[in-house]
C-alpha cells in the first residue's frame, strides 16, 4: 500500500520556518542599506556581543524545557559578577579562588530557586521573581551601591582572540554542544523532557522530579554565571543594572528558537542559534542605520509576539492531524 504524498501548505511552511525567512531576510536587508554589516569582521564582531547570550539562554532553555522559567537569570550574573569583582579587586584573590567565590555564589540562587519550587511549592515564576529582586539587592549591597571596575589584565580575556575568533565565542559554542549532549544524550536530559512533557506521569514513572527540577534550577544558576563573567570581562567591569532585563531577552530567544512555553519540546543546536543571532542582527542592523536604541524594544516585543503566534498556529495544526488520523483510524 502506497503511502499518500504529503500535500504542501505554504501558511504551515512559513510557520515552521518564520524566524529562518526572517533572520536571512533581516541580514540582506541590513547589508543593502548600510556600509560594512555583512564582513567577516562584522559577523565575528557580532558573534563576540552575542556570546553571553548563548550561554544564559541555554541555561533558560532546560528550565523551560521542564514546563517551567527562571527569571532570576540576570540577577545572578550581576550577583556572582560583583562577588568576583569584589574578591579579585578589594580583597586582593588569585582569580581561580575569586571564580570559584562566583560560581558558589550562583550556584547557591540555583539551589534557593529549587527549593523554593520543590519544597515550598512556590510558582516558579513566583519564586524566581523574587529571588530576582532579593538577589539583586544583595549584589549591590556586596558591590556597595558602585559600579565596579575590573583589573586590566581581567579585562583583556574580554578581546583575547584564538587566531581570529574571540575566546568567548569558543566558549559560548562548547556550552552549547554541551548543552545539546546533555539535553539530547544523557539520562538527565530525557528526565527533564519527561517532567516537561507532563510532570504527573513523571511522578508515576518514578523520576525524582523534586531532585531533577533543584538540579535543573543549578545549571541554569552555573550557565548564568559564566554568562556574567564573559560579559563583564566585555565592558570590563559591573554597573548597578548589570543583567538587568536578561531573563527576558533569554524567554525571548528561547521562544523565536522553538522551544515551548509548555514544555517538553525544543532543540539547543536548532533553536538557540537562531533565536540568538535573530535578536543580534535586528539589534546590530538598527545601531548601523543610527535608529534610537529604545526602537529595538518595540521590535523585541514584536518578534516575541510573532514566535508565540507560530508556536499557537503549529500546536493548532498537530492537534488537527492528530484528530484527522484519529478519525481515519475509526
Amino acid at each position: 500500500m502506497k503511502k499518500e504524498k504529503r500535500k504542501f501548505h505554504l501558511k504551515e511552511f512559513l510557520m515552521k520556518y518564520s524566524f529562518v525567512i526572517i533572520i536571512i531576510l533581516v541580514f540582506v536587508y541590513f547589508s543593502l542599506v548600510t556600509d560594512n554589516f555583512c564582513t567577516a569582521g562584522n559577523i565575528i564582531s557580532m558573534l563576540h556581543t552575542a556570546a553571553p547570550n548563548f550561554i544564559f539562554a541555554a541555561g533558560a532553555a532546560m528550565i523551560i524545557v521542564t514546563g517551567k522559567v527562571d527569571l532570576s537569570i540576570g540577577s545572578v550574573m550581576y550577583l556572582a559578577t560583583a562577588v568576583f569583582t569584589v574578591l579579585i579587586e578589594n580583597m586582593k584573590i588569585n582569580i581561580v579562588s575569586a571564580l570559584l567565590g562566583a560560581l558558589v555564589a550562583g550556584l547557591a540562587v540555583g539551589i534557593v530557586n529549587g527549593l523554593l519550587v520543590v519544597l515550598l511549592k512556590v510558582t516558579p515564576m513566583i519564586a524566581t521573581m523574587g529571588t530576582m529582586i532579593a538577589v539583586r539587592g544583595i549584589a549591590r549591597t556586596v558591590s556597595g551601591g558602585m559600579p565596579l571596575s575590573l583589573p586590566e589584565n581581567i579585562r583583556g580575556l574580554g578581546t583575547y582572540k584564538i587566531g581570529p575568533i574571540f575566546l568567548d565565542i569558543i566558549i559560548a559554542f562548547i556550552v552549547l554542544i554541551l548543552m545539546y549532549i546533555l539535553h539530547s544524550r544523557t539520562k538527565f536530559g530525557r528526565l527533564i523532557t519527561a517532567i516537561g512533557n507532563d510532570e504527573k506521569i513523571a511522578v508515576k514513572l518514578g523520576i525524582n522530579v523534586p531532585k531533577i527540577i533543584v538540579l535543573d534550577f543549578m545549571l541554569s544558576a552555573l550557565l548564568a554565571t559564566i554568562s556574567g563573567l564573559l560579559l563583564s570581562f566585555q565592558v570590563g567591569g559591573v554597573t548597578l543594572a548589570f543583567g538587568q532585563g536578561k531573563e527576558f531577552t533569554a524567554i525571548a530567544i528561547c521562544v523565536i528558537g522553538g522551544f515551548s512555553m509548555f514544555g517538553g519540546t525544543g532543540h539547543v543546536l536548532k533553536g538557540l542559534p537562531i533565536g540568538v543571532m535573530t535578536l543580534t542582527i535586528i539589534e546590530a542592523g538598527l545601531n548601523f542605520m543610527g535608529v534610537s536604541p529604545y526602537a529595538y524594544q518595540l521590535v523585541q516585543g514584536g518578534i516575541i509576539f510573532i514566535a508565540m503566534y507560530a508556536q499557537s498556529y503549529q500546536s493548532l495544526v498537530q492537534i488537527k492531524k492528530k484528530k484527522n488520523e484519529e478519525i481515519a483510524e475509526t
